[in-house]
């Protein structure tokens, strides 16, 4: 029964939300990166979509603030005929909540109620809820959280399992399922687990599966995916051995692993289940190579023939998502890139594959769930591969992971990059000092006639000093609001992607500088990563003219950015040289402060061309499918 403020039964609380979930899919559709528009159709679209974004966030704060701000934000008291049913509700659909935030902040107010009292399985509850905003949000920065929960709550789960009904253990099921992806997927990021852990965690976790089954009745519809942990759970175990170094296990695990791999092979005829057989037909030719009993060249044709097998396919649709699919040509992307150290022909056959993965990610469909996949597995599969495309081919390709998913990251880079071309052909024309030792140069008649070289390198700079964003798209499409403090420890984080991203690729390890160092102060005593130190470091001067160019676009960004007035070019200056010797630094703002010529340059550019910028990116993305600058 509806109160004034909440609801007393779970049906209340999903209708509820029901309609403030087509509210979010408004919005989704709204923000998504249409490119069956004309350009002018386009540019006209995208020049009002931050106004209608903020304005559907503000309809969707005016209907959650009678029954869920009231709590939450006003510190009204939950009482358990409102809370338990709202609870019952968020774990049953914890992975389909469709807003990060309010899912957040309504299970860590609800924790905080539940503390009082004394209830462990409402706690564990919560705990599932929040595992899932995480997975949304980044697990790569995460990582240390998540497996945090988990690890509270399977306790909980497995001392109360007797006392749960049949759909709290089927939901409580999935964390395992948290457990099982991170630590096979994860394990060489930090914190990292001996490999016995592993070993010890996936028989307790097939042992309460088991238990499940038999005490379960898996005809009703909630239970239909326990036999995808079943499969799930066993592959990512049998995948250890090639996300790890294989010497880290004994002969008698591989044995114990390849046993495992054969008999399920052997359960997945390949007339009848492509996917099943050659995943398990691709991890029983890897761990014969660990165990030395196959050469690379046989494995890499062997798994290849099981590639052929597969059925190449799109998902533009939620419904046509195909996680065993995807999966399959993850895991042989990921062999190749073993393979290829004693086997130099897998160079092709990982940009065969590559380039399938990068067309079904560009095509997924836009909403938080298939979001969050697409992160991880860019994250997991198709980063660590880059380094082996064509060295032309790099840079547009991690350009294309960003337009599709993030279109306002890939147009702010356009810009800043441009900007910073701006700023820095200034510098060189008026104070070329300033740039010594950029690109190793010993003297100003060197970086004068450097000009054209050191302009190109920091527009490469600019167009990836953001790319560790593409782990956190969920967070990015928020642009329309504020961050809540979850999502910002988020954003914070995307330096540090950026590195690692740039560390795996050899031919983009000179922009590391940019990428980790732009979110820092230019004297170093604030900004993040705290531990990267930006100020003594041959490209420093390109590190703060991007940090200022960062601050002119975001200030003077009219058309993607609605949480922040839009300012003038003199206000932003005024901030700037506020800031200056601290913040920023003092050689560009002066540069600026002192040149009228380069104020009326960036303020023509940033202030009255953007819309053509943005026109132009679209358009060559429509021609080509991709961005070549």
């Amino acid at each position: 029964m509806e109160g004034k403020h909440g609801f007393t039964t779970r049906e209340e609380w999903q209708n509820y939300f029901q309609v403030y979930f087509d509210q979010i899919r408004e919005l989704e559709e709204i923000n998504s990166f249409q490119m069956n528009k004309e350009p002018q159709q386009w540019l006209a679209d995208f020049s009002t979509k931050a106004q209608k974004l903020e304005k559907k966030y503000q309809e969707q704060n005016i209907y959650l603030q009678q029954h869920v701000y009231y709590f939450t934000r006003e510190g009204h008291p939950w009482t358990r005929n409102i809370a338990d049913p709202l609870l019952s509700f968020l774990y049953r659909y914890s992975t389909r909540f469709e807003d990060i935030a309010a899912a957040y902040e309504l299970a860590r107010s609800l924790y905080a109620f539940y503390e009082t009292q004394n209830d462990p399985v409402a706690l564990m509850k919560c705990d599932m809820v929040i595992l899932s905003v995480y997975f949304f949000l980044n697990v790569k920065c995460l990582k240390k959280e998540i497996m945090e929960l988990y690890q509270h709550a399977i306790p909980i789960f497995e001392s109360f399992y007797e006392q749960l009904s049949e759909e709290e253990k089927s939901l409580g099921m999935s964390f395992y399922d948290f457990q099982s992806f991170i630590t096979s997927e994860y394990v060489n990021d930090p914190p990292f687990l001996p490999v016995s852990r592993f070993f010890e965690e996936y028989e307790n976790r097939m042992r309460m599966l088991h238990r499940f089954q038999a005490e379960a009745d898996m005809s009703l519809p909630l239970n239909s995916v326990i036999p995808y942990f079943e499969n799930h759970w066993t592959s990512s175990f049998l995948r250890l051995t090639i996300h790890l170094n294989a010497n880290n296990f004994t002969q008698k695990q591989l044995h114990m692993q390849l046993s495992i791999a054969r008999q399920l092979k052997d359960q997945h005829p390949s007339d009848e289940s492509p996917e099943g057989y050659a995943k398990y037909q691709t991890l029983c030719l890897m761990l014969e190579y660990f165990l030395k009993e196959k050469s690379a060249p046989a494995v890499h044709q062997e798994i290849m023939n099981c590639e052929n097998i597969l059925p190449h396919k799109r998902f533009c649709t939620f419904e046509e998502y195909d996680d065993e699919n995807i999966d399959c040509f993850n895991l042989i992307l990921s062999c190749m890139l073993v393979l290829i150290t004693d086997c130099p022909d897998c160079v092709h056959s990982i940009r065969q594959i590559f380039a399938h993965l990068l067309d079904v990610y560009n095509h997924f469909p836009s909403n938080t769930f298939m979001e969050s996949v697409a992160d991880i597995n860019t994250s997991l599969y198709l980063i660590p591969a880059v380094r082996y495309l064509e060295e032309d081919k790099i840079l547009p390709t991690l350009l294309q992971l960003t337009v599709y998913r993030q279109p306002q990251t890939l147009f702010h880079s356009v810009i800043l990059s441009r900007c910073a071309k701006i700023v820095t052909s200034h510098m060189i024309d008026q104070h070329p000092e300033y740039l010594i030792g950029v690109l190793s140069c010993q003297s100003e008649a060197e970086i004068n006639r450097r000009k054209d070289e050191i302009l190109n390198f920091i527009e490469t700079g600019a167009l990836l000093h953001d790319i560790g964003k593409i782990h956190c798209t969920n967070v990015i499409n928020m642009q329309y609001r504020k961050l809540v403090d979850i999502e910002f420890q988020v954003i914070k984080y995307h330096p540090v992607s950026s590195l690692k991203i740039l560390q795996q690729i050899p031919s983009l390890h000179k922009y590391i500088g940019i990428a980790a160092g732009h979110h820092k102060s230019s004297d170093g005593s604030y900004g993040y990563p705290s531990d990267f130190d930006a100020v003594n470091r041959p490209d420093k001067i390109l590190i703060d003219i991007i940090s200022i160019c960062d601050s002119l676009d975001a200030a003077t960004d009219y058309l993607g950015r609605s949480y922040a007035r839009t300012k003038t070019l003199s206000q932003v200056l005024g901030e700037l040289q506020a800031g200056s010797g601290t913040r920023y630094s003092s050689h560009v703002v002066n540069l600026i402060s002192d040149s009228p010529k380069l104020q009326s340059e960036l303020e023509q550019f940033l202030l009255h061309h953007r819309e053509d910028v943005c026109l132009e990116v679209y358009q060559k993305i429509k021609q080509s499918g991709t961005l070549q600058l």
